[in-house]
């Protein structure tokens, strides 16, 4: 499977540290990119990068996944916060703890998943300005998250 950032890359560009156990990482790093980046990109789109990053980026390829990178890493970060503070064990769930550290609250947590999911959202909304920018590039990308003819409103009252 072919993956936009890795481990490393998330540790090196969140405030998530080496220290922590990568094996809670990974599944994360997969999780965001299936449920935000790829869905974004589309099917075809998505497959012709990771194609491309497997036999070599030109350079406006290039400056998309770098672009790409930056939402994937938040989105990441978005979902490893809570598998970082909690782990779940046979008998129950369980914060971490450290001779140097303190618990953070429920809201604290809350509020740093909120930043990270908005930086997401504005490094996802300047992929798509890129894609549109670059369009003639990437007849694969289609976006249609912000069909004006779609309901906003599924309900209807008679």
């Amino acid at each position: 499977m072919t993956l936009y950032i890795d481990t490393q890359y998330l540790t090196d560009n969140t405030n998530i540290r080496q220290n922590v156990d990568t094996s809670a990482l990974a599944p994360n790093i997969i999780k965001s990119q299936d449920i935000y980046i790829s869905k974004f990109l589309g099917k075809e789109l998505d497959t012709y990068l990771k194609d491309q990053i497997g036999t070599g980026l030109n350079a406006l390829d290039n400056e998309l996944v770098n672009l790409i990178k930056k939402a994937h890493v938040e989105y990441a970060a978005y979902l490893s916060y809570v598998d970082i503070l909690f782990k779940f064990f046979n008998k129950g769930a369980l914060t971490g703890n450290s001779n140097n550290g303190s618990f953070i609250s429920r809201n604290d947590l809350i509020y740093v998943r909120d930043i990270s999911k908005n930086q997401a959202d504005f490094y996802l909304n300047e992929v798509r300005l890129f894609i549109e920018e670059n369009i003639e590039s990437y007849p694969q990308y289609k976006n249609i998250c912000c069909d004006d003819t779609i309901s906003r409103n599924p309900f209807y009252f008679y």
